[in-house]
């Protein structure tokens, strides 16, 4: 996993975001990370990293976990047993590549067999549906190359049929009920009794919707109620 630092000032509070698939640092840039470290990840070609959790972890006085998309299921590999002070999932689940509880296998394998430059544009487009949130992206867009985003695809892919969902870490799911990536029914179906009903947050949003916001504590409130 490469990873990269939006905030890093030896703050008390650090909040742990693990993207999407295919992207990187670049379309969250604009998100204003307030008082708080901000470290996150993205390129899941290799779950390897030189970043020691267990060091990393314990120089914090609290530690939010937010992911999205398919980082919804890399974090929750990766991170069973951690006792984080919040777990936010946002338009993703466990069971990422299921026809009733996640992306539809069909459509998952389909990405894959037909990618190139043209429909990895239409991808993000789809991603993004709202004028203003393809605006957004394309100021911000992901500097990847082609070949390691379908590369980091196939493998997570292998990934997720290979390691059958573990316990569920997340306490707070966010779903976009126009998400056009992750169908906004196979969410609900996932999430409900997994979280909370006030947990189980439903917004009219398509699958990229940073845009809506101005500052990772929106994202993440429980930060707000401990400051």
């Amino acid at each position: 996993m490469k990873h990269y630092f939006l905030n890093k000032k030896n703050q008390s509070k650090l909040i742990l975001f693990f993207c999407g698939w295919g992207n990187d640092y670049h379309p969250f840039l604009n998100l204003d990370c307030e008082n708080n470290d901000v470290l996150m990840f993205y390129d899941y070609r290799d779950l390897k990293t030189e970043i020691d959790f267990q060091e990393l972890l314990a120089s914090y006085k609290e530690v939010h976990l937010i992911s999205w998309s398919l980082g919804v299921f890399v974090a929750n590999h990766l991170f069973q047993d951690v006792p984080f002070s919040s777990t936010t999932a946002i338009n993703g689940t466990l069971q990422a590549m299921d026809d009733r509880l996640g992306i539809p296998v069909a459509i998952f394998d389909g990405t894959i067999q037909l990618f190139n430059e043209r429909n990895r544009d239409k991808f993000f487009k789809r991603m993004c549906l709202h004028p203003e949130a393809i605006t957004f992206f394309e100021k911000n867009k992901p500097e990847r190359e082609l070949s390691e985003q379908l590369e980091e695809l196939k493998i997570l892919r292998d990934l997720i049929l290979n390691h059958p969902p573990q316990k569920n870490i997340y306490n707070r799911a966010i779903i976009g009920t126009e998400d056009a990536i992750f169908p906004p029914q196979n969410m609900i179906h996932y999430w409900k009794g997994l979280v909370t009903e006030e947990n189980l947050i439903q917004l009219e949003a398509p699958h990229f919707l940073f845009h809506l916001y101005r500052q990772w504590s929106d994202l993440c409130p429980s930060i707000l109620k401990n400051h």
